[in-house]
């Protein structure tokens, strides 16, 4: 069977096109590229693409790089097939930018191919990247330290800023490219730059390839055997991770949350995965993937040495582990909220927009009969006190350093910041809860959580204060 046979079979196994598709080719005028778009034009006829190549000139190469444009735009008119030329000053961009000249290119390259792509209303874009450089992809990074993922290599069809970026020779070797383009009289042209050894990916073909050859004359072909056992399996722990993250991570405003608890009985290698799930929902930077951050937060959330700690993982998101909560967020957590309401005897009501929090304020004149039914009804989202005992005007403010509570049943009195952590409340949340002080800074009450001992209803008492509190903090 024949190339064009073999990239026709393929497309139908992998559905890599459809009858009738624009397609955009990206066509750089080396024997890869020009081979690529002439099988694609061989099989247009029957499946009725639109081709668009699209050749881009980096201006890396003077006169060299000049000649490729005008062989490919020559090569473009023979075959009827429309060709936009990219002209990009890439080393302006590297001054500009800082970047290393692969990683420049690459970046102006694919922005002026999904520019293309949007301008034709095409969704598919084909690149000639071959099993060989599947090969030096997989080695580049067995030898730079990769995880599983990586050793998967490159995708032959993933998608990239809302488009498919496809690579119907991914399975075919140079050699055969080669032979093709010669039976098919295809010229083309062979770029210097590929000759030097100062990019880490010429040394590995022109250097660590070849002397790995002498252990192994198949080397190649068992780097793509590798690439297609790791993707297959990478696939199937994509599924059990993405089905895990519907399962235990919840959303919120700001990020990802979940139980510690049910994380960590997961496997070890489902808990990184989705550590990289939710790292990568929140931020597209690729350094935020290296290994030692995912640890470093999968270690963080298993310790048992702290119930709550809080990390940085980058200046954009930020791990809190609170109890049994675990969260990602892009909000770093708020330790410096303050707010205080005064209360007079007169008050009604009172929200506490800091505290999403809304207070209702009931003064009455209690008889006898009614104190006993009263000392017993005191719940958690309300309270009622002996009026008479207590010190105007009151407050509603959140907690200061140093405040304590006086409580029944306790001799002296207990650090406010004590009771939060006897009560499990997460540290993010302490500041917006409400406290209840009078006029001498006494806690009264910490609503939803305890009730001091000031001002308790005794039989003596005929004026009440009733509080009735609302809120969605705890």
């Amino acid at each position: 069977m024949g190339l064009v046979q073999n990239i026709e079979k393929l497309i139908k196994e992998k559905h890599l096109f459809e009858v009738g598709e624009t397609i955009i080719v990206a066509l750089s005028g080396g024997p890869d590229s020009m081979a690529l778009l002439h099988i694609l034009h061989t099989l247009s006829s029957k499946w009725n693409f639109k081709l668009i190549a699209v050749h881009i000139n980096h201006q890396f190469r003077g006169s060299e790089a000049d000649q490729e444009e005008i062989l490919v735009q020559q090569w473009c008119n023979d075959l009827k097939v429309h060709c936009e030329i990219g002209k990009i000053d890439v080393p302006a961009y590297i001054e500009q930018t800082g970047k290393n000249a692969q990683v420049a290119a690459r970046e102006k390259r694919y922005d002026f191919l999904f520019q293309i792509a949007k301008k034709y209303g095409s969704r598919k874009i084909t690149l000639a990247h071959h099993a060989n450089d599947q090969a030096e992809t997989i080695l580049m990074r067995l030898i730079r330290g990769t995880g599983p993922e990586g050793l998967a290599g490159i995708s032959m069809k993933r998608m990239e800023n809302k488009m498919n970026l496809i690579r119907p020779l991914l399975h075919i070797y140079k050699s055969e490219i080669l032979s093709y383009c010669h039976y098919n009289q295809l010229n083309y042209t062979l770029d210097s730059s590929n000759q030097q050894r100062k990019y880490f990916r010429n040394e590995v073909r022109l250097d660590v390839i070849p002397y790995l050859k002498k252990y192994n004359h198949k080397l190649e072909q068992s780097l793509n055997r590798l690439s297609d056992m790791m993707s297959e399996e990478q696939s199937f722990l994509d599924q059990e991770t993405n089905r895990y993250f519907k399962e235990i991570i919840k959303e919120n405003q700001y990020g990802f949350y979940f139980s510690r608890k049910t994380f960590i009985s997961l496997h070890i290698a489902l808990q990184r995965r989705l550590i990289k799930l939710i790292l990568s929902y929140l931020c597209s930077e690729p350094y935020l993937f290296d290994y030692k951050i995912i640890e470093m937060s999968r270690v963080a959330i298993e310790q048992n040495a702290t119930s709550t700690m809080s990390l940085d993982i980058s200046e954009q998101i930020f791990f809190i582990r609170e109890y049994d909560q675990v969260e990602f967020s892009n909000q770093k957590p708020n330790n410096d909220l303050s707010f205080s309401y005064q209360i007079e005897e007169n008050t009604n009501q009172l929200e506490v927009l800091e505290a999403n929090a809304l207070f209702q304020f009931t003064e009455q004149t209690v008889s006898k009969s009614d104190l006993d039914h009263l000392i017993n009804g005191r719940l958690n989202t309300e309270v009622i006190f002996d009026m008479n005992q207590l010190f105007f005007p009151l407050y509603i403010r959140n907690r200061k350093p140093g405040d304590r509570m006086k409580l029944k049943g306790l001799n002296g009195t207990k650090k406010v910041k004590n009771i939060f952590i006897d009560e499990k409340i997460p540290p993010s949340k302490r500041e917006k809860i409400p406290l209840l002080v009078d006029a001498k800074q006494q806690v009264l009450w910490i609503p939803g959580i305890r009730v001091s001992s000031h001002a308790v209803l005794e039989e003596k008492t005929s004026r009440i204060l009733h509080i009735q509190y609302k809120n969605s903090i705890l």
